[in-house]
């Protein structure tokens, strides 16, 4: 199981690193001037893809656990699908604004710049959320008869 927490942990690092990929093309846009878009198009296609088929069932996994040892940890969870499937109409809201903006439907600059920051602070707001529980319970959620007492590393962060 702690293998696990260490690959979410590293996932959510390389997540951020495309956030900021995106935040920074957003920059671009924002002073007037031509974003990378096949970079923010390529971004785009990781969130469509990734986080439902390979990172989310891990995360999903990790609060099952959590839920059986820990329930008042695992509550301060809260919604976790419901974050997921919120993320996802972000996401599409994203995708959305900069098809109209690369087919030159009129919009407002600022508009674009507000749903794409939407969605980036609520990617960061999960990814914290989801570090500080499973960094917290960590030591909880090795398998029985493992050392119990055994503390994760200084560095396990989940990027947060």
């Amino acid at each position: 199981m702690t293998y696990i927490i260490e690959v979410l942990r590293q996932e959510h690092c390389n997540i951020e690193s495309l956030l900021c990929v995106l935040e920074r093309e957003l920059s671009v846009f924002d002073r007037g001037d031509r974003p990378d878009y096949e970079v923010v198009l390529a971004v785009i296609d990781y969130f469509k893809d990734y986080p439902d088929c390979c990172h989310h069932p891990k995360e999903d996994m990790i609060v099952e656990k959590l839920k059986a040892r820990d329930p008042v940890a695992a509550a301060t969870i809260g919604d976790l699908a419901g974050e997921h499937r919120e993320g996802t109409r972000r996401l599409r809201r994203v995708a959305q604004a900069v098809e109209r903006v690369l087919s030159d439907q009129d919009l407002v600059r600022q508009n674009v710049d507000n749903i794409i920051r939407d969605f980036i602070n609520h990617e960061r707001q999960h990814m914290a959320m989801v570090g500080i529980v499973s960094r917290a319970r960590a030591v909880q959620l090795i398998p029985e008869g493992r050392d119990r007492h055994r503390r994760p590393p200084a560095n396990f962060n989940f990027g947060v």
